[in-house]
């Protein structure tokens, strides 16, 4: 298996510069909606070649049922066409036309194939710019025969061809570098797989978000290395045409079962294999990725909606800020997998420490669900797209007994090997070494300088409310009055945007007039607050609120009744102040400032009385903390830094001036060596 895979150079590189043909017509970029396409042709063309005859002579008879000359073909394309490549050269004056023709007599599939690839539009360009005869006689003369590529060598040549196109930031979005694919799959199947050695053994392997199925077959060589005997099933999906077409193409080429690669309009609401579980589950889902009801339509935000809310749904832990869907990918996996099932799946770093309710709540629910076995960290400037440090998950639904309600995280951000030319953001790269270190920590399961052994609670947090006491002074001046445009109740006299925005509608209701005379209303009243408060600015300072309260009554009778307005006036006028008075409550229970009301995020194992003695009492004294248990939140946030962090003593001072005053002697020798 390994020398196959090695000795592909050949194949590849003569198939690739059959793109040097396309300089000047086309761009660098666009070489492989050439290459990618005419390579899947052509072995479509030899993997056929010895059941053409056969299907030919049943389509002269007028047999035109699928099954049928399926069937004859032995596979599950067809061609009914006369032609092959190499007849097509027989006539250059119709070449496109005869092409166009060859492609529309694949069977149904290999059509959807090459029209998912947009092929034709291309086919239609190469023959506008004179290329498609050169393309087509260099791709009939190489040898892509079943008895010189066999299956498996034909699927490293893809893959090794899509690699190549996919080294650079854009295309790189799709394109998860191999050594990460390779490391991803050793830790998958590092233990919890001994049914993987039963002698024909059937082994599901899923990727819902496939690309071009890189992840899957990978992860299938990885099983067949385990067990030659074992059958092993893939299954894929994908929003995208290019990257399902050339995972579909795959399947074909490496002999799996085509029906098992689906083009969706998104995974997140569509499930192609939707009565298959998965006994393991390979997974790089889109970073970042929007699934806002204004980026993906209703239908498929109501969908998800849904998911959310009954019990079967496949959204049940929540759902995660719209702004990205890694933990709806997540979890849709998860749901995916059997009951013994294993899945490893990339992310950035978005899922493991967003501190939104709506992501802490997943991530609790994955921890009390027991599912994450191991998070790895990988060095930065790792993807081709991005240079910040990636996440891997190991997800197992079956722990093992020394694992349960244990959580693995291994630091591998210094694991890199420097590339002497970048591609994209990619400057580093795993080496074999590398990834045999990351496998072996896992393994180990052992605590040490990269390998933390962890429990749920070591993630968990208590958010708890702290509180000063409300002691403020009050006084007139102009820095305050204009603070007053920040205050909600005073703003919500008038806006210009809340007025031009009824003032655009050309037939308004009765109700938006008067809504708009309300707004012009509103605003004379705040120009009069405005005018009077300045009239009245000056030196004198309140100690008393009510006092206060009292003298803006008295300045603005017509808001006495106004009580949020009153409140936001008097709160914009006042400043934090010891000199200023406490207020207490009947149980005399001191009130509570809240603009000084903070939330203190305390280590989940933490006392919380220890907690305020260390962090809070020594630096404000008259603070509390809150009591009430339905008022303290429990957060949980995967923070890598907290557990690998080494701090680094500053260099002494000593030692920075000696290298300040030996620079310094260098520096003058220089100088007098260049006017000596």
């Amino acid at each position: 298996m390994i020398d196959e895979k090695m000795n592909v150079s050949e194949q590849v590189s003569m198939i690739l510069d059959i793109a040097n043909l396309l300089r000047g017509p086309f761009k660098e970029e666009e070489y492989e909606k050439v290459i990618i396409p005419m390579t899947i042709c052509r072995r479509f063309e030899c993997i056929l070649s010895k059941t053409k005859a056969a299907v030919l002579e049943a389509y002269k008879k007028g047999v035109t049922n699928e099954i049928k000359l399926k069937y004859k073909s032995g596979l599950p394309i067809y061609n009914t066409s006369k032609f092959t490549l190499e007849k097509l050269l027989d006539d250059p004056g119709k070449i496109k036309e005869n092409f166009k023709a060859y492609l529309n007599s694949f069977n149904p599939l290999g059509v959807s194939i090459f029209t998912q690839l947009d092929f034709f539009k291309t086919m239609d360009k190469l023959a506008e710019k004179k290329k498609l005869y050169i393309v087509i006689k260099k791709f009939a003369k190489t040898d892509l025969t079943i008895e010189h590529v066999s299956s498996m060598k034909m699927g490293y040549i893809m893959e090794e061809i899509i690699r190549k196109y996919s080294e650079n930031a854009s295309a790189g979005d799709h394109f998860t570098p191999r050594e990460v694919i390779k490391c991803l799959t050793r830790l998958l199947f590092a233990e919890g797989c001994d049914d993987l050695k039963q002698p024909g053994k059937i082994i599901t392997l899923g990727d819902f978000a496939c690309g071009t199925g890189g992840m899957l077959y990978e992860g299938y060589d990885m099983i067949k290395k385990i067990n030659k005997s074992a059958e092993v099933e893939l299954f894929g999906q994908d929003n995208n045409d290019w990257y399902a077409a050339i995972a579909l193409a795959e399947t074909i080429i490496r002999g799996q079962n085509p029906e098992n690669i689906k083009l969706v309009d998104s995974t997140l609401v569509t499930d192609a294999h939707e009565n298959q579980k998965m006994r393991f589950i390979l997974m790089n889902p889109p970073f970042g990725q929007s699934w806002a009801k204004d980026k993906i339509g209703d239908e498929q935000y109501n969908k998800i909606v849904e998911h959310s809310t009954k019990p079967s749904g496949w959204y049940t832990a929540g759902l995660p800020q719209t702004g990205d869907m890694q933990l709806l990918f997540w979890q849709f996996a998860l749901n995916k997998l059997q009951e013994n099932g294993r899945a490893a799946i990339i992310c950035n770093g978005s899922p493991l420490f967003s501190d939104k309710a709506n992501e802490s709540e997943i991530r609790k629910w994955l921890f009390e669900k027991d599912y994450i076995e191991a998070i790895i960290q990988f060095c930065p400037e790792l993807f081709y797209n991005t240079g910040i440090s990636i996440y891997a998950f190991i997800f197992n639904k079956k722990k093992s007994e020394e694992r349960k309600n244990k959580i693995q995280l291994i630091n591998a951000s210094s694991f890199a090997k420097r590339l002497t030319k970048g591609l994209g953001f990619k400057r580093n790269e795993l080496t074999g070494d590398h990834i045999t270190e990351i496998v072996d920590l896992y393994s180990k399961f052992e605590n040490n300088e990269n390998c933390k052994i962890l429990e749920k609670e070591d993630f968990y947090y208590k958010e708890v409310p702290s509180y000063q006491p409300f002691q403020r002074i009050f006084s007139i001046s102009e820095e305050k009055i204009l603070t007053l445009y920040g205050v909600q109740s005073f703003k919500k006299l008038y806006t210009d945007e809340a007025y031009y925005e009824l003032d655009e509608i050309t037939s308004k209701t009765q109700a938006q007039l008067d809504k708009m005379d309300s707004l012009l209303q509103g605003k004379e009243l705040q120009e009069k607050i405005i005018k009077i408060l300045r009239e009245n600015i000056s030196a004198t300072v309140y100690k008393n609120r009510e006092d206060f309260t009292n003298k803006v009554i008295e300045l603005l009778p017509e808001i006495r009744t106004n009580k949020s307005l009153v409140k936001g006036i008097v709160l914009a006028m006042s400043e934090d102040s010891d000199e200023g008075m406490r207020y207490y409550d009947k149980k005399g229970r001191v009130e509570a400032d809240p603009e000084l009301k903070d939330i203190e995020t305390i280590p989940y194992k933490q006392l919380i009385s220890e907690y305020y003695e260390q962090e809070v009492k020594p630096f404000v004294d008259d603070a509390w903390l809150e009591e009430d248990q339905n008022k303290i939140r429990t957060s949980c946030i995967i923070n890598f830094n907290k557990f690998f962090y080494k701090s680094i003593e500053p260099e002494a001072s000593s030692s920075i001036l000696e290298r300040i005053k030996s620079l310094s002697e260098i520096e003058s020798n220089l100088e007098n060596d260049l006017y000596d």
